[in-house]
Parts: C-alpha cells; structure tokens; sequence
C-alpha cells in the first residue's frame, strides 16, 4: 500500500511539474461581442512561468471582410526598445515580438491589438500563430514549446429600430430638400 501511495505521489508530482512549465501566448478576451461600427481591443499576453525567452514573434490573422483598421500598440511596461516593429496585411498583423532581451520570463502583458468590425458574422476567429520561434535564453539555439490561444468576435447588424430610424430621417431630409428645389 505504501508503495502505490508513493508510486501515486511521483506520478502526480511529474503531471504537475511538467504542466508548470508550458508556456503561453493568448489574446484576452478570448470572446468579444459588438455590433459593426464597434472598435473591439484585445491584449496579448505571454506567460513563461517556467522558461526565459530571448527572442521570437507572433502575427495574428482575422477575416479581412468583417474585420478591419487593425492597430496594434506595444504595452510600455514590456521590453519596448528591443520590440520589432508590426506590419500590418489584409487579414493579418505581423511581427509582434521581442529580439536580444534575454531573460523574459513570467506574464506579461505584449501590447494592445484593435480591430473595428465591418461586416455581420455570426463566430469569426483571430488566430495567434507563431512567426518566428521563442528562443530559450537559458541555452541559446533551443526552441520553447510555447501553447498559442486565439479568441472569437461576434458582430451583429445594426439593430432593426436604429435601422427603421435612420431610414426615416433620411427620407424625411430628402423630402424637406425636394420641397425647396
């Protein structure tokens, strides 16, 4: 009995030391709602609880026809100087990360990415992707397994009464511009 005991300990010891030390990129909220006309913000988050990074990037891709006017802002409390400058693409905002800045490690808050919504869309995703891989500070050349989160935004139309009410103001504009030509 000792022994399972012990044999139970050791498993559940090695579970938890090796789910302690993944590492993660996500995009907070992972859920967003509005309607079109809505500016949507996301933070993006790294969490190296374990591993020190010195490099690497990520982009991030959306659907370009509900979705656009993308901006993306690094937080200044992270590794500012060293950061890579974004670019930005139909459907994508690239090269988000860090270079020489050896010994990141723990949460931090990346930066701020903005999108305003264009089109109706029931579930439309932001993937995070890796661009360039995280390099472990601790051995220079080694990768870090790092776990990437995207997030999902839902848009709906301009509602039925804004709608009713914005048709009727125009047509009622259009009739007092009649009256006087």
């Amino acid at each position: 009995m000792k022994r399972l005991l012990i044999s139970a300990l050791a498993l559940l010891a090695g579970l938890v030391g090796q789910s302690a030390g993944a590492a993660s990129i996500y995009l907070d909220p992972d859920n967003a709602y509005g309607q079109v006309g809505d500016v949507f913000s996301f933070d993006l988050y790294m969490d190296f609880e374990v591993s020190t990074s010195g490099m690497g990037s990520v982009s991030i891709q959306y659907e370009s026809a509900v979705l656009g006017n993308a901006s993306f802002t690094y937080d200044p409390g992270f590794v500012v100087d060293t950061t890579y400058t974004p670019t930005f693409g139909a459907g994508v905002v690239g090269n988000i990360g860090f270079y020489d800045v050896y010994g990141v490690s723990g949460l931090h808050r990346i930066g701020t990415l903005s999108l305003e919504a264009l089109a109706p869309s029931d579930m439309s995703p932001l993937a995070v992707l890796e661009e360039a891989s995280f390099i472990t500070a601790d051995i220079y050349g080694d990768t870090i397994s790092v776990d990437y989160s995207g997030a999902m935004v839902s848009i709906a139309a301009v509602p039925v009464p804004a709608a009713f009410w914005l048709m009727a103001s125009g047509l009622g504009l259009l009739a007092g511009w009649r009256r006087r030509g």
